[in-house]
């Protein structure tokens, strides 16, 4: 076997077992063998190294069928923080978690993408960095920056921003065409970045309503929208990311526009804004604020027949919608997540999943089911933040100016890099 060889099965083995530990805090070197395959003798080694790097510790024990009780494992919540940075429709959201997937600190500004230009947004990005890192105190274990930002995020490795503009951004709708993302951010921190829907889908497959599903769809809808689909227990990137514009499919032909001016799509029919437009247009009297437009609308339904007609549309019209994902990747589950999809899942779910089993083929149509999103709005700079674990965990990502990766590499070693595989 060659050296390389030997060094990549080496932080292969690495990667099981730590992303393990960091998901099932309290697991055993024999649990670990159990569940990934590998020696025991393997596992312990792997393990060893871990120790050594400050990474894991001995964290308790457990009875044994006989003999010394077993020593317990978890992570050192300490050894490497993360960053979370959420591009959103309604302002910049950051946050800051340790190993553990704890989160320390969070900020908030309020600068919608579609309203602001991406020297403003960066501007927004830096304050809530710099206070989230001031809150903290964290700054010399931060492994790096993930980003989840609207629009198509490009990168021959889908995701890694090197030397501030390998990946471009292509968000239509608010016309950002081919923005380098690295200038989004300013701090001499490793970076990457997704769309949102993607960021969220990881969030979820990890830790949320997603767990342990190979084959699922987690839908993001807000003004407006898109997916991220788990195939094989990985999330679908496509050629270059691009994976997951849901919300810019074909549900009427020729019908209204979407923010791209493409006609006729989902996100024309059931992105928040264009519902509350519809009421509008319908004789609705919606509020200027889409997100209290959408609630009065639920609750004018049940005795305002033109509300009445206008949500029974959305209801339908996103069952479509979800059918023909149903049809094309038959998942197990259906995640609905963005600010407009929780809504309606919370007054509607039922009739949501009813009409997408009705405009699905019978046998995938009883092979899902369809639940709210676990961390509502939360998930999307989680999910961003996992972007930069799955980077470490993969033995490629840098703390306090040294390189975390294949067993026995120390302090000094150069900086890896590269693109995180999917989780």
């Amino acid at each position: 076997m060659s050296e390389t060889t030997t060094r990549g099965l080496r932080r292969r083995n690495r990667a099981r077992v730590l992303k393990w530990v960091m998901l099932n805090p309290g697991a055993t070197r024999l649990n670990l063998a159990t569940v990934t395959g590998l020696s025991l003798a393997t596992v312990t080694n792997v393990v060893g190294d871990l120790i050594d790097d400050g990474i894991i510790e001995d964290s308790g024990t457990v009875p044994s069928q006989g003999g010394r009780p077993t020593t317990t494992l978890s992570v050192r919540p300490e050894a490497a923080h993360f960053i979370g940075v959420d591009v959103g429709e309604h302002g910049v959201a950051v946050e800051v978690f340790d190993l553990s997937l704890n989160r320390l600190a969070s900020s908030f500004r309020y600068t919608s993408a579609r309203a602001s230009d991406p020297d403003s947004i960066a501007a927004d990005i830096e304050h809530c960095v710099n206070e989230v890192l001031t809150e903290t105190g964290v700054r010399e274990s931060v492994v790096g920056i993930g980003l989840g930002l609207p629009g198509i995020v490009e990168h021959p490795e889908w995701s890694r921003v090197d030397d501030h503009g390998d990946a471009m951004l292509y968000a239509q709708s608010i016309a950002w065409d081919g923005l380098e993302v690295g200038t989004l951010v300013s701090h001499d921190i490793p970076v990457f970045a997704d769309n949102g829907a993607s960021t969220l889908a990881l969030s979820e497959h990890w830790l949320g309503a997603a767990r342990g599903v190979d084959h699922g769809i987690v839908a993001l809808i807000g003004r407006g929208i898109g997916v991220g689909i788990i195939s094989g227990g990985e999330i679908l990137r496509g050629r270059s990311s691009s994976a997951g514009e849901w919300g810019h499919t074909i549900v009427s032909w020729g019908g209204r526009p979407d923010a791209t001016g493409i006609r006729g799509t989902l996100e024309a029919y059931v992105g928040g804004t264009s519902i509350a437009d519809r009421w509008a247009e319908a004789g609705g009297d919606p509020d200027e604020d889409y997100e209290l437009a959408l609630a009065q609308l639920i609750e004018a339904a049940p005795r305002d027949e033109t509300a009445a007609a206008v949500l029974d549309d959305t209801v339908e019209l996103l069952g479509v919608g979800l059918a023909n994902l149903v049809n094309l990747i038959n998942p197990g589950r259906i995640v609905i997540g963005g600010w407009a999809g929780l809504a309606l899942v919370a007054h509607l779910g039922d009739r949501i999943a009813d009409a997408a089993r009705r405009n699905s083929l019978e046998r995938f149509a009883g092979q899902f089911d369809l639940v709210p999103s676990h961390f509502g709005r939360d998930g999307v700079a989680l999910g961003a933040a996992l972007l930069v674990v799955q980077e470490f965990i993969d033995g490629r990502a840098v703390v306090g100016g040294r390189t975390i990766t294949a067993p026995h590499q120390r302090a000094g070693s150069p900086r890896v890099t590269g693109g995180p595989s999917g989780p």
